[in-house]
């Protein structure tokens, strides 16, 4: 997990894998079911997902990203 603002960024170089596969959504959190997210994956700097703002009821959203040839695949969470 992860709090938005953040980005988490990973060197893949050399690593071999083939997907990068997720489920993205907002935890509810009490008092604060006014919390919204938008969640991106960049692959070797090119936005290759972006899930859209999302709110606690906002049903959660599947990611799967080739990664094939990706040297540095970063995650971002933004408000």
């Amino acid at each position: 997990g992860a709090h938005a603002n953040s980005e988490i960024v990973y060197n893949i170089e050399g690593k071999n894998y083939q997907r990068f596969e997720a489920m993205v959504g907002v935890n509810a959190i009490k008092d604060r079911d006014t919390s919204s997210v938008n969640f991106m994956v960049y692959a070797d700097g090119v936005k290759v997902y972006e899930s859209g703002v999302q709110k606690v009821n906002s049903p959660a959203k599947r990611v799967s990203v080739d990664l094939t040839g990706v040297k540095v695949l970063k995650l971002v969470s933004d408000n």
